[in-house]
């Protein structure tokens, strides 16, 4: 019989730290996850606790997956640069990384993200993008050599809710005649928004004259992805990421933004059919809110096919979304790119400013179909 050792033991052996310069998945548990995310989030796996906390706590009431957390280690076992992989609505994943200040960390950089959207839960989605400060240019650097394309420089914009009204002008530039047809949404909460009415052509003008518009249901589901398809042709919004996903994938990441409200999402028709597509949504609940502020709109979508292009449509059909944003405290949010002058030149006209920029870059991760 071997002697007895006089050491106590000491439980298993613990595994070797990954080896330096390798990225290894971390995924979301453990002390390795809380040290790749300080990583992530300072800079540092040391990094103060408030800013983790904060978001841990944010990742929990959003219900976001971190087991796409990969890290790359030092010599001494502790995670140096990190990116996150977040897969969301409509089969895409959004991707996070650890500050960058020395070209050196860019090919790691670019070692981590490869890694990350190549393994689950990123692998097979139909898209993975980033959306970057206009001066983290290391990062981007590190996006370009690990495969993604810069889509575009998204200016945000919004519009206050003191802002001069812009409602849909009537027969004498006043409101819509309370007997047009009405937008009903059953679905909305109590006394936020209620039945309201279409404008059609003696309400908005001549250069609408003969269109309706309608409020989506399930039913009119399949002609709200074929208008927006049909928006997307010759677009200067983003036209990179036409084709990258399923027209039911967009609609889908369209309805997750904000809070859907059925009767915010307008199809609209003149006589030859489906022209045009508005898509409106209550602003998400923000936790710096103070009580009793209404949460406002995000403009999700304004789209208009190409024949009804050149009339005007897109500025009524603003017109009437800023009516629209009423109940919810008239303020509302959008995004548009840069490189869409004329969009960029209607929003500002219907009191809408900048108030930030940032940079897309987007990929098909492993296996996208």
């Amino acid at each position: 019989m071997p002697p007895e050792s006089s050491h106590p033991a000491s439980g298993p052996p613990q595994p070797a730290p990954p080896p330096r310069g390798t990225p290894a998945r971390v995924g979301d548990q453990g002390p390795d996850a809380r040290a790749a995310l300080s990583v992530l989030l300072n800079g540092r796996p040391d990094g103060p606790d408030p800013p983790l906390r904060a978001f841990l706590d944010h990742a929990q009431a959003h219900q976001m997956d971190l087991s796409g957390l990969w890290a790359i280690y030092d010599r001494r076992g502790a995670p140096q640069q990190a990116v996150l992989a977040v897969p969301g609505v409509g089969r895409t994943a959004m991707l996070f990384l650890s500050p960058m200040t020395r070209r050196a960390q860019l090919k790691p950089a670019a070692a981590l993200i490869q890694a990350a959207v190549a393994e689950a839960p990123v692998q097979g989605l139909a898209l993975v993008q980033a959306v970057l400060s206009p001066e983290e240019d290391l990062k981007g650097q590190a996006l370009e050599l690990a495969g993604l394309s810069r889509l575009a420089e998204l200016l945000y914009m919004h519009r206050a809710s003191e802002a001069e009204p812009h409602t849909p002008r009537g027969p004498a530039g006043g409101l819509p005649p309370l007997n047009r047809p009405l937008l009903a949404d059953p679905q909305a909460p109590s006394g936020l928004i209620g039945p309201r009415t279409t404008p059609l052509a003696s309400d908005v003008g001549p250069l609408l004259e003969g269109l309706y518009g309608e409020s989506w249901t399930p039913e009119r589901g399949a002609a709200f992805a074929t208008l927006i398809e049909a928006t997307y042709e010759d677009t200067r919004d983003c036209p990179g990421l036409r084709g990258m996903r399923h027209i039911d994938d967009v609609v889908s990441g369209h309805r997750a933004t904000g809070v859907f409200h059925p009767g915010l999402w307008t199809l609209w028709s003149d006589a030859q059919g489906p022209v045009a597509v508005l898509l409106v949504a209550e602003a998400a609940p923000a936790h710096d809110r103070p009580p009793g502020t209404p949460p406002g709109t995000e403009l999700v979508y304004l789209g208009v096919a190409p024949r009804g292009r050149g009339r005007g449509l897109g500025s009524e059909l603003l017109r009437y979304a800023l009516a629209s944003a009423a109940p919810f405290g008239g303020a509302m949010s959008l995004a548009v790119d840069r490189d869409n002058p004329a969009a960029r030149r209607m929003y500002r006209r219907a009191g809408f400013l900048v108030t930030a920029s940032r940079i897309a870059w987007i990929g098909a991760p492993a296996g996208a179909t």
